[in-house]
């Protein structure tokens, strides 16, 4: 991981987003660039734009910002401030585009309003369109060391590549990784614990250690699950069908949101991206990596 973003409004809840931001900058040893995007400049009495006074103004505010917020442990921490004229999602995702950006931090709003708020402007905008992991941190929540992460699978093939990318979270955090399977109906549950049972075969180790399939409903027992677990971070590829997308996409969106206490990891770019295959294993029952 070579730079992470954060986009920032200087709400309260962007203090703890931004301490999450440059604790992440500081164990991956990446650049932090610290982002903030304002709408349409203020014009002169002659008509004409001031955006170039406006920005540098808003220039010196981030960066006041930043630094009387920065405890003195992430001093060594590089960051770089990027200030545009433009709408929040675009700005992002052009700021994700042209600087190669490895992964977003950024809010979540309140419980009771997240649903509306998250998933119906900036951050649903960004979470549909952008090009690179995502980490969403809900109010109220202050950075603690995750000591537990869920990651949530579909058994599809890229579950590879996403519990790869968790094992590096996984090490320099020293958390345990629980993999996790939700079974709405009770004709799921043989055919999840078995290709549960085979994903369990090649990732067993001592950062995966838990391969569980739930059988409830998909708002209240994953949320029961988190509790009961003490998860302190949820993972998800981005993808049709999975998951994710039948929380933000679906009927349980507002149930789930107001539920949602934890950080959201979302694991989207190339090296997530749907393949051909649409799950990992298939009649065979062997796993796709393991063929000849």
């Amino acid at each position: 991981m070579k730079k992470i973003l954060h986009p920032t409004d200087f709400s309260t809840h962007s203090i703890d987003v931004l301490h999450y931001a440059l604790e992440l900058a500081k164990k991956f040893e990446a650049k932090l660039i610290v982002a903030h995007a304002f709408g349409r400049p203020e014009f002169a009495s002659d008509g004409t734009p001031k955006p170039i006074d406006q920005a540098g103004e808003m220039l010196e505010v981030l960066t006041n910002f930043v630094n009387s917020h920065k405890a003195k442990k992430y001093q060594s921490i590089e960051i770089e401030y990027i200030v545009e004229v433009g709408f929040p999602p675009e700005t992002i995702l052009d700021i994700v585009a042209n600087e190669g950006i490895s992964l977003v931090v950024m809010g979540m709003a309140s419980k009771d309003d997240i649903a509306k708020k998250l998933f119906g402007s900036v951050a649903r905008k960004v979470l549909k369109r952008v090009d690179c992991p995502i980490l969403l941190i809900p109010t109220n929540f202050r950075y603690k060391k995750p000591n537990k992460i869920a990651y949530a699978t579909n058994f599809l093939f890229k579950d590879i590549s996403a519990l790869s990318a968790l094992e590096k979270w996984a090490s320099i955090f020293g958390a345990k990784i629980h993999c996790l399977h939700l079974a709405e109906f009770d004709e799921e549950i043989a055919a999840a614990k078995a290709n549960m049972a085979i994903l369990e075969a090649g990732f067993k180790n001592a950062r995966i250690t838990d391969f569980e399939v739930v059988k409830g409903q998909l708002v209240t027992d994953t949320a029961a699950y988190l509790e009961k677990e003490n998860i302190e971070m949820v993972a998800m590829l981005s993808r049709k069908r999975n998951l994710l997308q039948r929380i933000v996409e679906g009927s349980n969106a507002q149930q789930m949101a107001k539920q949602t206490s934890v950080p959201l990891l979302v694991l989207k770019g190339d090296v997530f991206a749907p393949t051909k295959w649409e799950t990992v294993v298939d009649e065979v029952e062997i796993p796709l990596w393991e063929r000849d």
